[in-house]
């Protein structure tokens, strides 16, 4: 039986049993088998605490998920108006407007019509602002700002005209962001997965 214990001296892998031989003749090459190491208890403490965060903020409340894309909504709108705001102001000359007349913007609020003139040239525009009772009065004198190249173009320059709506739904939507988030972090609870893993390892 010298040739079956010489095999398993090439292989001891196949016969761990056996004990092993004298080893290959001289000049033969072996191979050497490792085993993997099996993973360590300690390696799911950090995966652990990292799934239980994510299992708080996700999935979504349906509370949390109204608030939020409410938010997206109304934050979107107060960011075009504030970038449509700064362009109107950036760059822009200043010169003396009247109240002309008034303009009915809904059933119950009137937008003033200012007009003024631009190198001798009047032009005239619709307030973007509305109100009821009414800001100002026919003849009153007031600020416009225009750019050069587009004359026609003018806003009254006050905060109410300008700022008084990107302000509004920024604040709006930052608030109903908050609520979203809030709502989120305390509705949810984190579920406990330390019981299971524990039981895997």
């Amino acid at each position: 039986m010298l040739w079956a214990e010489r095999w398993r001296s090439y292989y001891p892998d196949r016969f761990p049993h056996r004990r092993r031989g004298p080893g290959p003749p001289r000049g033969m090459a072996t191979v050497d088998y490792e085993r993997p190491e099996a993973p360590r208890p300690s390696d799911h403490r950090g995966d652990r605490h990292l799934a239980a965060k994510m299992n708080k903020l996700w999935p979504l409340h349906p509370i949390a998920l109204g608030f939020l894309a409410f938010a997206v909504a109304i934050l979107s709108y107060g960011v075009v108006s504030l970038v449509d705001s700064w362009n109107a102001v950036s760059g822009a000359d200043r010169t003396a407007g009247t109240v002309i007349r008034f303009q009915v913007a809904t059933r119950r609020t009137y937008a003033p019509v200012v007009g003024y003139e631009v190198d001798g040239r009047p032009y005239e525009f619709v307030s973007r602002g509305s109100s009821r009772p009414r800001d100002y009065k026919i003849g009153d004198a007031v600020v416009v700002c225009y750019h050069p190249e587009r004359p026609a173009e003018g806003r009254l320059d006050s905060f109410g005209e300008l700022w008084l709506f990107p302000t509004i739904f920024l604040g709006l939507g930052t608030l109903f962001a908050t609520l979203g988030v809030s709502s989120q972090m305390f509705s949810v609870e984190p579920k406990d997965n330390s019981k299971s893993v524990t039981d895997e390892l």
